[in-house]
Formats: C-alpha cells, structure tokens, sequence
C-alpha cells in the first residue's frame, strides 16, 4: 500500500459507484478496468459476525426492506441485492481487488474491527490494504497491534482533524472536499501524512486539487476523473 500511496493516485469511492451498483463485485471490476488504482469500500458486520461489503446501516435505501443489516446473518443477507448485485463479504471482496489494486476498507462500526483485522492477517493483505474510519478507535487499534497495516483518519466538519490523524498514528487523512484548503493540505505534508480528499466527481475540480497538492482524490465515476487527469 505505501508504494500506491508514494505517486498521486485515483480511489474508487465504493468502486466505480457512479455508473455500477455500488460497493459491488460489478461496481470493483469495473473500477478496475478503468484504471482506478485504489478501490474504497465499506464494513459492517451481519448478525453473525460476518463482515460484509454495505455502505449504510438500515436496508431502506439500497434493498427496500425495513430494519438493519445487522438484523440479519450473512446467509440471508446473500440473497439480497444492491440493483441486481449480490452483496459481498470482505474476504470475497479483497480475495479478487487485492491482486489488481490497493483497498482502502473503511471501518463503519469499531465492533467489527477485529473480525476484519483477522481477515487481514490470515490472508497476508497487510501490505495491500489500508484500514480507514470517521472513528478513532478502530484505527488506533490497528496502529497498536498491526502497525504494517496504513491507515486513514476521514473526515468532514471543521477543527483538528489533520492533529488528530497524526496522533493516532495514522498515515493519511481523508478530509471532505471543502475543507481541503491548499494550506490544509500543506500542514498535512508538514507532519508527514497523505492527502485523500472526497468526494471529487466534477472534472475541474479534480484538477484544482490536483493543483493544490492533494496525493490522492476518492470520486464515483473513475472513469471520468482518470481521463481528465491524463493531461497532468
């Protein structure tokens, strides 16, 4: 991971989220044939303990069904679909995007960080994956025990976010587009950390952040924000 993180990179928010039903295998391969060299993704855990590939904490959104995923064990959830995809578990996620590009798994409840730590582990990902959250909590345990694996501190309100990142170990800060000012990013290099910012899905914005030294922008459609930077 630290070698894709050491140029500027593209990460596919989701996978190629935009255009693909996200946080999918479609939505990865996809991600994948465009170039992207990053794909992002997001964990919670079913009932079971499973840790599984879902964005959102209730079903009302992406499957049409009331209460929340983690009512549910990950048999039942693999019958249901995200526009016509199945949804996948972590480990089938990383078994096919660790071999193309580098993942960035963002840790969407800190119960689940040891379940997705052993999968890590015992699959030899640790020098594949980065382990990102809004939580410090997942990424401090990382940092303590599995210190080969990068982390990401995100996030999207105002105040010492960049600090934070750095006192907790982490190696790349992940702030909301808007507040990734050009002396943002700056004082971020200062202290040694990369900069993600997200979400970027307008062309000419992908290019000022470019221009203001951002190592990395997480957008929807890969595709389109990969083709525009072909000239930088």
């Amino acid at each position: 991971m630290r070698e894709i993180l050491s140029g500027f990179f593209i990460v596919a928010h989701r996978g190629a989220s935009g255009s693909y039903p996200e946080n999918t295998m479609l939505s990865f391969s996809k991600a994948v044939e465009f170039g992207a060299d990053v794909v992002e993704l997001d964990v919670r855990l079913s009932r079971d303990g499973v840790p599984i590939v879902f964005h959102d904490n209730t079903l009302d959104r992406l499957i049409g069904l009331s209460g929340k995923i983690s009512d549910y064990d990950y048999n039942d959830i693999k019958t249901f679909r995200v526009g016509g995809e199945p949804i996948p578990s972590l480990e089938e996620a990383l078994g096919y995007l660790v071999d193309h590009v580098g993942v960035f798994i963002e840790v969407k409840e800190d119960a689940g960080i040891q379940a997705i730590t052993d999968i890590i582990i015992e699959n030899g990902y640790e020098k594949n994956v980065a382990v990102i959250s809004f939580n410090e909590g997942p990424l401090t345990y990382i940092h303590n025990t599995t210190p080969t694996v990068v982390t990401g501190y995100i996030y999207m309100k105002p105040g010492d976010g960049i600090v934070k990142a750095k006192k907790i170990g982490a190696e790349i800060v992940l702030p909301y587009y808007r507040l990734a000012s050009s002396k943002a990013i700056a004082f971020a290099h200062r202290l040694g950390l990369k900069v993600v910012v997200w979400v970027i899905n307008d062309t000419d914005m992908a290019l000022e952040y470019h221009r203001r030294g951002a190592d990395g922008i997480a957008t929807d459609y890969p595709e389109k924000i990969i083709e525009a930077l072909k000239s930088v």
